[in-house]
C-alpha cells in the first residue's frame, strides 16, 4: 500500500528537508523564499519522490497569454536516476530561457531517455470563448493530469503520489498537490512540463501558419504584437482566434462576433 499522503506527512517531508514546518504545502505561495537555493528545491523535489511510494510529477502550462491558438499543458514524470548523471540535466530549465533549438534538444531528451510518463492536453479557443480564460486553464491542466494517469502500459492506469504544479493549485483534481510560485525554475518535473508543453504547442502553431500563413503563427506562435494586430484587423478572425482575448480592439476587426463568457464566481479568471 502507497504511504499515505495527507498534509501532516508532507509536513513532515518538508520538515526533514528544510527544518520548517509550512501552515499548508499546497497553498499557493505568492513568492519565491530567498533563503532557499535552487539545489535546495531540487533535493526537495527528489526528496518528495522517494518517499511518495508512486513518486511525484511536475504540470505546467503553454501558452495561455495568447491570442490564438489553444491552451497547452504537461505532466511529466522524470526518472531522477536517469536525470542525475545525464548531460541534459542542466537544460531541463523554465522553457522561457530556451531558444528554439535548446528547446527541441531539450524536449527530445526528455520525451526518449528522461520521462517515465508523459501527459498531455489541449483546449482549443472554442472551449476558451465559452468557459473563459480561468475555467479553461484548469480545464487543460486537469486534462493533462489525467492523461498522464492513463498513460501506463497497454493503457493502464500510472499510478502518481503527488503534483508539483507551477502557481495554480487545480480544481478537482483528487490528488495530492503543491502549488509553488515560480514552480518552472525550482522543480525539475515542473520544467520539464513547461518544455514539453511549449515544444508541442510550438508545433502545433507552425502547422496551422502553413493553413493561415497570413497571421504569422511560424514566428510569432500566436503572440500577439503590432504585426499580429495589423493581421487581424486586415484579414479579420479565423476559428483559431480567442475572441475573448480580442476584446479591446473588436470594433477595428472586420467579423468580431458576439459571444457569451460563462461566469464563475463573478471572476473571468
Amino acid at each position: 500500500m502507497p504511504q499515505k499522503a495527507d498534509g501532516d506527512y508532507v509536513d513532515q517531508i518538508i520538515r526533514q528537508a528544510f527544518r520548517v514546518i509550512p501552515a499548508r504545502p499546497w497553498i499557493v505561495m505568492n513568492h519565491r523564499p530567498t533563503n532557499f537555493a535552487d539545489d535546495d528545491w531540487h533535493g526537495v523535489e527528489e526528496h518528495l519522490d522517494l518517499n511518495f511510494v508512486y513518486g511525484v510529477a511536475g504540470i505546467d502550462d503553454a501558452g495561455i497569454a495568447c491570442y490564438a491558438g489553444p491552451y497547452a499543458a504537461a505532466a511529466v514524470r522524470l526518472d531522477y536516476v536517469k536525470l542525475e548523471k545525464h548531460p541534459a540535466k542542466y537544460m531541463v530549465v523554465d522553457c522561457k530561457r530556451l531558444d528554439d533549438e535548446q528547446l527541441k534538444i531539450a524536449y527530445t531528451w526528455i520525451v526518449n531517455e528522461l520521462a517515465i510518463a508523459i501527459g498531455y492536453a489541449e483546449v482549443w479557443p472554442k472551449t476558451i470563448d465559452r468557459l473563459g480564460p480561468r475555467l479553461a486553464h484548469q480545464k487543460v491542466m486537469r486534462d493533462a493530469a489525467t492523461n498522464l494517469l492513463t498513460a501506463g502500459h497497454g493503457g493502464q492506469p500510472f499510478p502518481i503520489g503527488m503534483f508539483l504544479v507551477d502557481y495554480y493549485f487545480i480544481q478537482g483534481l483528487p490528488y495530492p498537490q503543491w502549488a509553488v510560485a515560480h514552480g518552472d525554475e525550482l522543480f525539475y518535473c515542473v520544467s520539464a512540463a513547461s518544455i514539453v508543453a511549449k515544444y508541442r504547442r510550438d508545433s502545433r502553431m507552425r502547422d496551422l501558419s502553413i493553413v493561415y500563413p497570413e497571421y504569422g503563427w511560424d514566428r510569432n506562435k500566436g503572440c500577439i504584437g503590432p504585426a499580429a494586430r495589423k493581421a487581424i484587423c486586415q484579414h479579420g478572425l479565423c476559428p483559431i482566434h480567442r475572441r475573448a482575448y480580442l476584446t479591446r480592439f473588436a470594433k477595428k476587426i472586420p467579423n468580431y462576433p458576439k459571444f457569451t463568457i460563462i461566469r464563475t464566481g463573478g471572476k473571468r479568471w
